[in-house]
């Protein structure tokens, strides 16, 4: 049987326009239903590494039990030692976090995701910002440091080196918001190790590339 033969006897389903764009909904939803502010495993891995006492303080039911301790070890693809859990290279954990940053990346592009909202009529989330979104709130919210974390960028905003992610020294920082220094290092570390809101700059407060694409994040939640 010839190739022109075997395609003429494919039956394909009709389509409409109209379900075309329903269904293209349905696999952007489905597609964005992977991002961190929506769903809790891929949000977990995203804000792999973390200290161990912290992951067990965050989610005891899957870090205190040692059956489902060892089913995130040996089968999910999790790292973890008495200081640390993490991804690893090869495993369940690692491929859902690149699948995640790959939808992310999708929907970046600002021109594309206008292409799609005006073929579709509605708007398309951009999973990306709201994972950005959703960190910076947690920094503002948390119990110990969220109002001073509040001050800070505050302080970084009027002040710091917009042209390097609002770079300001810690000692200038102290200056301006009279935090005491001891508690700054302590901040800024929080910052930088567990949200990634800030890059590790020695003995100064520098935000992100990745917060720098969207600065109006930071603004909103002040």
């Amino acid at each position: 049987m010839s190739e022109s033969e075997q395609a003429e006897d494919v039956e394909y389903t009709p389509l409409t326009e109209e379900e075309f764009k329903e269904n293209l909904k349905q696999l952007f939803e489905a597609m964005n239903a992977l991002a961190p502010t929506r769903n809790y495993v891929s949000q977990m891995i995203q804000l792999l590494p973390q200290e161990r006492r912290q992951m067990r303080h965050a989610y005891p039911d899957l870090f205190e039990q040692m059956e489902t301790q060892q089913f995130l070890n040996d089968s999910f693809g999790l790292k973890i030692n008495e200081e640390e859990v993490s991804t690893s290279h090869r495993g369940t954990a690692n491929e859902i976090e690149d699948i995640v940053n790959d939808i992310m990346e999708f929907f970046d592009d600002d021109d594309h995701r206008q292409t799609l909202e005006e073929y579709l009529d509605e708007e398309v989330p951009n999973p990306r910002k709201e994972w950005l979104d959703h960190r910076v709130k947690m920094a503002v919210s948390e119990p110990n440091y969220g109002e001073e974390i509040s001050t800070v960028f505050d302080t970084m905003l009027k002040y710091g080196d917009q042209q390097n992610g609002y770079r300001l020294e810690i000692d200038r920082v102290d200056e301006l918001s009279e935090i005491a220094q001891g508690r700054l290092l302590e901040i800024k570390r929080f910052l930088v190790s567990e949200l990634e809101i800030c890059r590790d700059r020695n003995e100064r407060f520098e935000f992100t590339s990745e917060i720098m694409n969207y600065p109006d994040i930071i603004d909103q939640n002040l």
